[in-house]
């Protein structure tokens, strides 16, 4: 592979880095790896967290050989704030200044502590509108990324949220099938989960929304009612399946965080109606859920819209790499749209 860049994403429960390419319209990876990172990087700011991090990625960039040094950086959706807005098609300082106005409205800081970020989406030459995709996320979060990848002996060519990176893979992966409906993607983090709506019409992600209960929600409820710890109750959540019979009632056990968890869906759901979007057609899960394998079939029965986890592995080009991640392959979708700049 060519590409003298990769991607790597700070996520809230692993440290990713995928290198990957499009050619000839088929997604490309050749390297594949992640390692579990410390929670405390997002809420400390003392020099010893941002080494430890950095020391992660050089490991990762040992262990698969990589020799370049300019990374695509990726942060979570859990710290940042995004938008898509129609707009008029302005002049860049006319739309920058028009996009500063509307950050106010949703986001919970000073606009001088925040850096925003835009990008173009598409383009209606018949209405002359654009579609914006407008990330914001505070600037001290920025620099500590911006450090830790310069410590860790790279350049970081640029910064983007999770909702950037899923949104061009997504786009790239669903442009040439026809579809009369939507789909809801659902992005379940450690802590935190956003949802995205895909419109086939426009090939875009056009709606999100993010709420505050992710996957480590459904492990304290098994850890704390089943008398777990967090790595006996990781092996249940991962092994359990609704078809067989488990020693251990795990549905049922989950079964309050499921209905919250639905109750966010639906609400995003009745959402798309008042907008008048097409309806959803498939929910399909992706990152932290492959750590859950049964819980698209679990919240199937509450939604009554299909659902299941993500499936990558025939969009991509058969690598060793991809063989070898092949089962969790969900974790690295963001990652790899990182790489499709």
């Amino acid at each position: 592979m060519t590409n003298n860049t990769f991607c790597l994403e700070f996520g809230e429960s692993y440290l990713k880095l995928v290198r990957a390419k499009l050619s000839n319209n088929i997604i490309e990876a050749d390297s594949f790896g992640y390692v579990e990172i410390n929670p405390a990087f997002y809420t400390s700011d003392t020099e010893k967290v941002l080494d430890d991090h950095a020391a992660l990625i050089q490991k990762l960039i040992n262990n698969l050989k990589i020799k370049d040094k300019n990374a695509s950086v990726i942060i979570p959706d859990a710290y940042s704030y995004s938008q898509i807005l129609e707009m008029p098609k302005l002049n860049e300082k006319e739309l920058i200044s028009a996009i500063k106005y509307q950050a106010d409205q949703f986001i919970p800081m000073p606009i001088e502590e925040t850096t925003i970020d835009i990008e173009i989406l598409s383009e209606n030459k018949e209405t002359n509108k654009i579609m914006v995709l407008m990330v914001a996320s505070a600037k001290k979060t920025i620099e500590k990324i911006q450090k830790t990848v310069e410590i860790a002996g790279l350049i970081p060519d640029s910064i983007e949220n999770e909702l950037s990176g899923y949104s061009r893979f997504i786009t790239n992966a669903f442009k040439n099938i026809k579809l009369d409906k939507g789909i809801l993607f659902i992005n379940l983090s450690l802590k935190t989960t956003s949802i995205y709506y895909y419109d086939p019409r426009v090939f875009l992600i056009t709606q999100t929304r993010n709420f505050s209960t992710g996957f480590y929600i459904f492990l304290k409820e098994i850890c704390l009612n089943l008398n777990l710890s967090n790595k006996q109750a990781l092996e249940l959540l991962q092994s359990f399946t609704t078809e067989t019979k488990s020693s251990m009632p795990v549905e049922l056990t989950i079964t309050p965080v499921v209905k919250a968890f639905t109750t966010e869906i639906k609400r995003f759901l009745n959402v798309l109606v008042q907008k008048n979007q097409l309806p959803v057609g498939n929910i399909l899960f992706m990152n932290d859920s492959y750590r859950i394998p049964s819980l698209p079939k679990i919240i199937e029965k509450h939604i009554q819209v299909p659902c299941s986890q993500i499936n990558i592995y025939d969009l991509l080009k058969k690598t060793p790499a991809v063989e070898t991640y092949k089962n969790i392959l969900p974790l690295f979708v963001s990652t790899i749209g990182g790489n499709l700049r």
